[in-house]
């Protein structure tokens, strides 16, 4: 079993004040069949009272509202995942399933994802053995290109282009498996190493929800911590929020995670 110890920090600066700031975060990884959350520490600036939830797909769900001005906003989450096995999970909801085999605006196909899916030669097997190749071949799509596109770039959009970021990998599996008929979820998450949040795709096959990372060409790992999953990136989106005021802001997230290794010693 690893033991994973994780960082997460979003920061956003404001250029002129904000007030009456009410916002939702998805930002606390839970506990379930692939991974157990042993500790877990929460910080926001300004230190405001939270509310927790969770929303229609059982992701933690924090709120806050902020009524006086300020020009930071900065959430900062510690922890550590002991990892328990990485690859599938086993919480499944059979009445859900239909909900992840429908399009949502940002995995509709368009021309070049409805022609590269007739192009496919896919394999004989369950679905995870098609999900496999369709997760190769979309790697070989794109070309990882930071702010090539946005967070509200569509799938489509993005694999006309043929450069991305994690997002737009995963939303464009995500597009062919459903095409196919396949039940598959976008992932947020944490990767072991330092950056940004990452994203892949699980799909249904067999019982249980298999983890593929299509930016890697990789099967999910005790190396990758979920934290939401959903439809598509606007459901596990990790920071949504209306606020009062002018100017522009700035993000800046970071993400360290590294593995943890136990120093006990039972030698007598």
């Amino acid at each position: 079993m690893k033991k994973l110890k994780f960082h997460y920090n979003m920061t956003i600066e404001f250029t002129s004040p904000i007030s009456n700031h009410n916002f939702k975060l998805k930002c606390l990884p839970k506990s379930g069949s692939r991974q157990t959350v042993s500790e877990l520490n929460f910080e926001i600036t300004p230190n405001v009272k939270l509310s927790d939830g969770t929303d229609g797909f059982g992701n933690l769900t924090r709120y806050g509202s902020i009524s006086e001005e300020h020009t930071l906003f900065s959430v900062t989450v510690e922890g550590v995942c002991e990892m328990n096995g990485g690859f599938y999970d086993e919480d499944v909801n059979p009445s859900m399933l239909g909900l992840f085999k429908v399009q949502t605006p940002l995995t509709k196909s368009g021309e070049s994802l409805t022609e590269f899916r007739k192009k496919l030669s896919l394999p004989e097997g369950d679905n995870l053995e098609k999900s496999r190749y369709i997760m190769h071949e979309v790697y070989k799509h794109f070309e990882y290109v930071p702010k090539a596109t946005s967070i509200a770039t569509s799938a489509e959009e993005s694999f006309a282009l043929g450069k991305g970021v994690c997002q737009d990998y995963s939303q464009s599996m995500l597009s062919i498996c459903r095409s196919l008929g396949i039940p598959c979820r976008y992932v947020t998450g944490l990767l072991m190493g330092e950056g940004e949040t990452h994203a892949w795709t699980e799909i249904y096959s067999d019982g249980k929800w298999y983890g593929l990372d299509p930016t890697n060409d990789v099967e999910v790992s005790e190396n990758h911590i979920v934290i939401s999953t959903g439809r598509d990136s606007a459901d596990c989106s990790v920071n949504r929020g209306i606020f009062r005021g002018s100017g522009t802001q700035s993000q800046k997230i970071y993400v360290k995670v590294e593995e943890v290794h136990d120093t006990n010693s039972n030698a007598g």
